[in-house]
């Protein structure tokens, strides 16, 4: 007989890891620690998650698409790259200030990518696309500096550094600003 998978518990390992991570970082996290903080077996969380790898994986998956839902449908509707950009860093200032431990979740795997599965890695590519179409734009465009992928995708996580700081909105939004005449010639 197959056991179904409660929601209830996919949620509360999740909270448990992203409590964890927050407290002791990925590296020290196990199953066993993520299992009692969510008031499970040990055991229980098998029928979930195959290992800490897989575990990280999907949840990392789901947390991915959730702050990255939308982001393409506003980045397109925007008809300059100042405005393209700008557009970007408010979304994910929005989802990072309506989800914080997800966003340091997120942070904590980008640092430690080793920790997930190379589908998790895939996933976080495809779904990274209009970020990397917006970064394409720029570097084509000859009223901005030329930077990798790397460069531009650290300039973005200004905000999410800013809001872990306990900067206002109206500071993040300076910084956009300033991230913005950052990339011009």
């Amino acid at each position: 007989m197959t056991r179904t998978k409660d929601e209830a518990k996919i949620t509360a390992i999740s909270e448990a890891v992203f409590e964890l991570t927050a407290t002791q970082g990925l590296a020290a996290l196990s199953m066993s620690k993520v299992a009692k903080l969510a008031g499970i077996s040990s055991a229980t969380i098998y029928i979930y998650y195959a290992d800490k790898k897989d575990m990280l994986s999907r949840i990392y998956e789901n947390v991915k698409t959730k702050m990255d839902a939308g982001l393409s449908e506003k980045i397109v509707q925007q008809t300059t790259l100042d405005d393209k950009i700008r557009t970007a860093s408010q979304h994910f200032v929005k989802v990072f200030s309506e989800h914080p431990r997800e966003a340091r979740y997120m942070n904590a795997v980008l640092l430690s990518p080793e920790l997930v599965d190379e589908a998790c890695l895939n996933l976080a590519a495809q779904t990274a696309t209009p970020l990397l179409q917006l970064f394409s734009e720029i570097q084509q465009d000859d009223s901005y500096i030329k930077a990798s992928s790397l460069v531009y995708t650290n300039f973005f996580r200004v905000p999410f550094l800013l809001l872990e700081a306990g900067a206002s909105r109206s500071d993040i939004a300076q910084a956009t600003e300033l991230m913005i005449q950052t990339f011009h010639v």
